[in-house]
């Protein structure tokens, strides 16, 4: 059973609280990587948060240089394939 009395709010002013107390602390604080993607999911359903996250996630998986196999290249030995 989890906690079902709080408000909107108390959980609201909780994170608050949580996220100033990780982002301030000396010992390695919490920061926004420079290239996060932010997704407010205020309005969205769970499904619609996967599907946003998903495709957000197939778009950099596509922009990765696709590494080339060795039977591909000058030095693999002649008549080399790809397993």
């Amino acid at each position: 059973e989890g906690i079902t009395h709080l408000t909107k709010e108390e959980v609201q002013a909780n994170l608050q609280t949580r996220d100033h107390i990780e982002s301030t602390r000396q010992d390695s604080p919490l920061r926004q990587a420079e290239d996060a993607v932010v997704i407010d999911n205020s309005d969205l359903s769970p499904e619609e948060q996967f599907v946003l996250a998903l495709g957000l996630a197939k778009e950099r998986i596509a922009r990765i240089p696709r590494v080339r196999d060795r039977s591909e290249t000058a030095d693999a030995p002649e008549g080399a394939k790809a397993m």
